[in-house]
């Protein structure tokens, strides 16, 4: 987002502020000052504007020999809470887990949901329940295997939901925040959150072992997510069709480790060769860390070995997918300019 209006500046000193007091227990108006480079002024019209919202509290004051003690300032985690609801498919059938965190991202509540199949009405019903037992829920998260814009479901592997406008049902019934965002899109995001170097450009790639299953991946480029034209970015699985890898071909190469590791560096390459990340995450349940030695030794067959990133395994990736889900809600509901 360019910051370029009036609008958009209160914005952004609203989100540095929100940041430095949610890293810390306590601060004052001057450490807050200090660690944002703002004004005084500007810091206490914010903070005044924040505890009128009841978004912070004022707990204490600081026990000065001289002159007037200063206020102390905490955040309000309970100022609202968001509801994440992850689909996917686990063995060929439907799936969904929820859970419902702080303002901060701290889980209250996770949940998987038994069905029998997804459906809009569902998920509805699910939000609505959720929201009436917990009437602090101001945001809500949707994952899926699939693209969305503007909350309308364009596409989805879970083929009840393709088409369905889910922001706009949810909004129809209640006073919320609605995020819709692609399953390999959220990982990549919770992932992108761990580096030391939070600048970098990022990607973070996955291999299925399921028959209908499908290579993906995600991207992070100037530290956004990098979504493309038309919501493509990140099929990376029609890169290997083109290379004659039908998606059954896909599924079935880690039974055979060596044209695995191979196919795997193609990937890669290919990511390499069109963002240059410093960091790539791969993931997928038949990968082991014996796998990255063979990987990166085809890469450097394909590419000069400086180009090579640092390879990286985590297969801990439904984790991954709900706690990504719930920090991507949040951030686009209070670090709206990052998103």
């Amino acid at each position: 987002m360019t910051i370029n209006t009036a609008i958009d500046i209160r914005e952004r000193n609203l989100e540095r502020i929100r940041s430095a007091i949610q890293r810390h227990e306590t601060c004052t108006k001057t450490e807050i000052a200090r660690e944002t480079e703002l004004s005084m002024a500007t810091t206490s019209t914010a903070l005044n504007e924040m505890l009128i919202s009841g978004e912070i509290a004022k707990i204490d004051q600081t026990g000065v020999s001289i002159g007037r003690p200063a206020d102390i300032f905490a955040y309000n985690p309970d100022h609202l809470h968001t509801l994440a609801i992850c689909t996917t498919m686990k063995n060929g059938t439907d799936a969904v887990e929820y859970i419902i965190a702080d303002a901060l991202g701290r889980i209250i509540q996770r949940e998987s949901q038994p069905i029998a199949s997804v459906s809009a009405e569902l998920l509805e019903a699910l939000v609505t329940t959720c929201i009436v037992q917990d009437p602090l829920i101001r945001t809500v998260g949707l994952g899926i295997p699939g693209h969305a814009q503007s909350g309308c479901i364009t596409q989805c592997d879970i083929a009840a939901l393709e088409g369905v406008d889910f922001a706009s049902r949810i909004r129809a019934k209640h006073d919320v925040a609605v995020v819709v965002e692609n399953d390999m899109n959220i990982i990549t995001y919770c992932l992108y959150q761990e580096l030391d170097c939070p600048q970098d450009d990022f990607a973070a790639l996955y291999f299925p072992t399921q028959e209908n299953s499908f290579v993906g991946g995600g991207f992070i480029i100037g530290g956004r997510l990098h979504k493309g034209w038309t919501m493509f970015s990140g099929e990376v699985s029609y890169i290997a069709r083109a290379f004659g890898f039908s998606s059954a071909d896909q599924a079935a190469l880690p039974r055979e480790r060596g044209a695995f590791c191979r196919f795997a560096a193609q990937i890669v390459t290919t990511v390499v060769c069109t963002i240059n990340p410093p960091r790539i995450v791969i993931m997928g349940e038949a990968l082991a860390e014996t796998d990255l030695p063979d990987i990166c030794g085809y890469c450097r067959q394909f590419i000069p070995a400086h180009n090579v990133p640092e390879l990286r395994i985590d297969n801990n990736i439904f984790d991954n997918y709900a706690e990504g889900l719930v920090r991507l809600t949040l951030d686009h509901v209070l670090f709206p300019t990052l998103i």
